[in-house]
């Protein structure tokens, strides 16, 4: 992009389209299934690119992994790539969507990025976790919550991989947690 776009006496909005054209460009490398390609793209906007910028490719790329689209797969590996900036984007999809394929995708996303994020941005995710983990009307969501959020604990601990019972306790906790949460419901009908 030219500063020749932001100087007077050039039509106006034509700025805009520009932006949105070199968006669109970034989304594509960023989007594109050649790992060098993608990653030498990541990097660059990583570096260069303002926050507003980043956040929009974050929104653009999540609404390949929502959709489903051809570029889902190339897109969820740069978003865990991407790391902290796309936590909040993903972490939002993950308790909004009740659609058990796109939560599956975010989550397969989450657990790549764990090892990414500390500090605020893990309790972030963690807490996340065990809320989509208590929204859950899936089972394979629900099991899916549970590696996830075993992972993160894993990874908060310092230590690698999970155990063979991890995953099993991490089950049970969601199913005691939301028998607690009906026997504390107030009754509808009183």
């Amino acid at each position: 992009m030219t500063l020749s776009t932001c100087q007077p006496g050039k039509e106006p909005g034509t700025g805009g389209k520009e932006i949105q054209t070199m968006l669109g460009q970034l989304f594509r490398r960023l989007a594109s299934p050649v790992d060098e390609t993608r990653q030498a793209t990541v990097r660059a906007v990583q570096e260069i690119c303002l926050p507003v910028v980043v956040n929009n490719l974050v929104d653009r790329l999540v609404e390949a992994v929502k959709r489903g689209r051809k570029t889902a797969q190339p897109a969820a590996s740069t978003l865990a790539e991407m790391g902290a900036p796309a936590l909040i984007a993903l972490t939002r999809v993950l308790l909004q969507s009740r659609n058990p394929a796109v939560q599956l995708r975010v989550l397969g996303i989450l657990e790549r990025l764990a090892w990414k994020v500390d500090g605020d941005d893990r309790f972030h995710l963690m807490t996340t976790l065990l809320g989509a983990g208590r929204l859950a009307e899936d089972e394979t969501v629900l099991l899916a919550v549970a590696k996830v959020l075993t992972e993160v604990t894993h990874t908060s601990q310092g230590t690698t991989g999970a155990t063979p019972g991890d995953e099993v306790r991490m089950l049970g906790l969601f199913r005691v947690m939301a028998q607690v949460a009906t026997v504390q419901a107030p009754d509808a009908t009183a």
